[in-house]
Order: C-alpha cells, then sequence, then structure tokens
C-alpha cells in the first residue's frame, strides 16, 4: 500500500488583497476636491459679479438716474444672488414714483430692469402732511404744489382726510384707508377717523362706512344712501348719523 506523504505539499499562501477598490475611492475623493474648489472659485470670482444694468420702460433722463444707484446696489453682487425683493426694496426708498415691474437675467452677467412711472391718482391729507398714492395705495410722494394737487385728485380737495401719518415709499397698510380710497373713486370727500370710514352730510352728521365691503357694494351702498337722506329730506328730519356698518342700517337723528 502506498503512503502519502503530506510532507511534501506546501500550503497555499492567502490570496493578495485587491488595491484597485482603495486606489479608485482615494481617485473619486481627489477628483470631488478638485470640482469643489474649482465650483469655489468659481462662484467667488469676479466672473459672476453683475456688470451690465439697462432701464427699460421709462424715459431716458429718468433712465440714467435710476441706472447709477441700481449699479451701485448692485455692486459685487453675484448673478445668481439678485432678489427681486432687495430691488424692489431700494427702488422704493429711492423713487417711490416709480415701479419696478420685471428683473431679467441676460447671459453672461446682463441684467434687463423693466420699470414704470407710478400713476397719480388719490390725494390723502394725512396728519403730517398731504401725500399722493397711486391706484395700488402706494404712497408715492408729497404734493408739495398745486399741479400735484390737481393732477392726483382734480374734482375735490381731497380724497380722503386721515388721522393718522403716512410714509413715501411704503404700501399702505391700514384697511380702513384703503377702503377710504375706494369709496373716495365716486368723487366724495372720506374722512378717516378713529378707524371709523366718515362720509359727512351738509347739515352736519356723518355716515359710518363699511370696511369689509368696499370693494363689492360701493355703488350700493351709495344708492342705499340717497335714497335714505331723501327720504329724511322729505321728511325734513335732520340725521345726526347713518350707520350702514351692519346688515339693517342704524339711523340716528338730531333732536
Amino acid at each position: 500500500m502506498a503512503l502519502w506523504n503530506f510532507s511534501s505539499h506546501r500550503r497555499l499562501p492567502p490570496p493578495k488583497k485587491s488595491r484597485s477598490k482603495g486606489r479608485g475611492f482615494l481617485n473619486f475623493l481627489i477628483l470631488a476636491g478638485i470640482v469643489g474648489l474649482s465650483a469655489f472659485f468659481l462662484l467667488n470670482s469676479s466672473l459672476l459679479d453683475v456688470q451690465d444694468i439697462e432701464i427699460t420702460g421709462i424715459d431716458q433722463t429718468r433712465a440714467s438716474e435710476t441706472h447709477d444707484y441700481i449699479s451701485n446696489s448692485l455692486k459685487n453682487q453675484k448673478i445668481y444672488s439678485v432678489e427681486r425683493g432687495y430691488l424692489t426694496s431700494a427702488i422704493n426708498e429711492k423713487f417711490p414714483d416709480l415701479k419696478l415691474n420685471e428683473i431679467k437675467y441676460e447671459f453672461p452677467n446682463k441684467y434687463e430692469v423693466s420699470m414704470s412711472e407710478r400713476e397719480k391718482k388719490y390725494l390723502i391729507q394725512a396728519s403730517n402732511g398731504t401725500f399722493i398714492a397711486d391706484d395700488e395705495g402706494f404712497v408715492l410722494g408729497v404734493a408739495t404744489e398745486a399741479a400735484d394737487v390737481a393732477e392726483a385728485s382734480p374734482s375735490v380737495d381731497f380724497d380722503v382726510i386721515y388721522d393718522r401719518s403716512l410714509e413715501v415709499g411704503k404700501k399702505i397698510e391700514d384697511a380702513s384707508l384703503r377702503a377710504a380710497l375706494i369709496y373716495s373713486d365716486l368723487n366724495q370727500n372720506i374722512k378717516v377717523e378713529n378707524g371709523q370710514i366718515q362720509l359727512g352730510l351738509e347739515n352736519g352728521g356723518k355716515i359710518i362706512l363699511p370696511e369689509n365691503k368696499a370693494v363689492s357694494k360701493v355703488s350700493e351702498f351709495f344708492t342705499l344712501l340717497q335714497k335714505i337722506i331723501q327720504k329724511y329730506t322729505i321728511e325734513n328730519r335732520q340725521i345726526e348719523f347713518i350707520d350702514l356698518r351692519f346688515s339693517k342700517p342704524v339711523i340716528k337723528y338730531l333732536k
């Protein structure tokens, strides 16, 4: 019987670990680092600075004025960081009579800024002066000359008399005043006092108008008002006030 000589068979060495996976991961990290650094330097370089502004929609003189201001406002800003809200606030503060309509990016470093002049519509006598507002309730200036008054409100002395202060370059937030401006579109002198929207009567009485129905029912209220006044004029009864804020008018007569 033959005997096997086990001592003559050597044990095989363990397989070597592959280094390809380790090298691949290292190469990935190097590549990612290079891309990241390149992106960082690109995003922070002057190559992406806003370099050209074009103003459209207004006359050349105003465009020249606003161009310099907007260019300075956007100085050193990147093309990807320009925000409409920031630009709107800057224009409202410096040029309240102008309105920002649109900003449009043009490759590689240019922005087109479309603007228009605000239309003077309302004349408001506030506690701190006489102001002009547009149809959106934006206070665009102070009425300092008779021409301003005539242009903003040719039919009445003031559209609204307001017992609080206003600020140029700001949108009117007071809901009572905003409603009063809507009522004034019917060529009526409206007063806002202590949060009440009032319309004066010839005999010194007043009408208190609702705030939340001004937009949808302004014509209805004045039709109703005319009927009430006619009725009590015929009856020779003097009205102290008419309150139209409720479902049924509340009427109080002078004694």
